[in-house]
């Protein structure tokens, strides 16, 4: 294999694949913060996988710490060594995962739609004013509908900000492996298809998602249930009701932001 294939390198970012480049622009990219050391594989002729780019020795440049100042170290507390000092000084730096964070995703999804429909609603007297009738309902034929491609393009960066694949909203359609895919998007801290590790408001989160998803599936499994007989008597009925009743109201009222 010849020297101008060895250096011939394709990576991914954001779920595209991109090449071949030269090893110096990976190089280049990894100092520019353009490129992750988890998320983003790279490879190249003559390797049997992807890997991660953090697996690549070179690509990122080792930083080197300036050496403490021992006058200080000594002033702050004369008990430490410098080498102690230095080891609980180093704060490491926190993963950055691209795509968009939890908290951007349920902005997106519960208020910007409630904000955008009284905005559309104190808006509609003024676009008359300044377009006319005509050109203003043919507007409101299509602004309603904002909200719902963005929450699209939010759950595509959400699910690249998770570890996932953008094309994976798409197997989202499926009844039931669409709760999985909800989870992932409404519970998981962002790398989570690489830490797999929830921190502690995904917990709580978590608890909160599944009780929903049981509710609705009892919901729709008494409302299957009832449609056919099951329950023939309308006593049975009635305690079904009150049982989902009971438990509806258990649940918080609102989402979690």
């Amino acid at each position: 294999m010849d020297e101008e294939s060895q250096d011939a390198w394709f990576y991914t970012h954001e779920g595209e694949t991109i090449g071949p480049v030269p090893f110096a622009e990976l190089m280049a990219l990894a100092r520019e913060k353009k490129l992750n050391r988890r998320l983003d594989l790279v490879w190249r002729h003559g390797m049997t996988d992807w890997v991660p780019s953090g697996d690549i020795e070179g690509i990122y440049e080792k930083v080197m710490l300036p050496p403490p100042d021992l006058s200080q170290v000594a002033h702050k507390n004369p008990l430490l060594s410098p080498k102690q000092r230095a080891a609980m000084d180093m704060k490491p730096e926190p993963e950055f995962y691209p795509g968009a964070r939890r908290r951007s995703f349920y902005f997106m999804i519960f208020i910007f739609p409630f904000l955008w429909a009284i905005a559309l609603d104190f808006g509609e007297p003024y676009l008359t004013q300044q377009f006319g009738e005509q050109v203003t309902t043919q507007l409101m034929l299509g602004l309603p509908f904002l909200p719902l491609l963005l929450a699209l393009y939010i759950m595509v960066k959400r699910l690249i900000n998770v570890g996932m694949s953008g094309w994976w909203f798409l197997v989202g359609l499926i009844p039931l492996v669409n709760l999985w895919i909800g989870y992932r998007l409404f519970v998981c801290p962002g790398g989570y298809a690489f830490t797999k590790k929830l921190d502690g408001i995904g917990i709580f989160l978590a608890i909160i998602y599944w009780l929903c998803v049981v509710a609705l599936l009892a919901s729709i499994a008494g409302a299957v249930a009832m449609s056919f007989g099951t329950f023939g008597s309308p006593e049975q009925q009635e305690q079904l009701q009150e049982i989902l009743r009971k438990f509806n109201e258990a649940l918080p009222a609102t989402p979690p932001k």
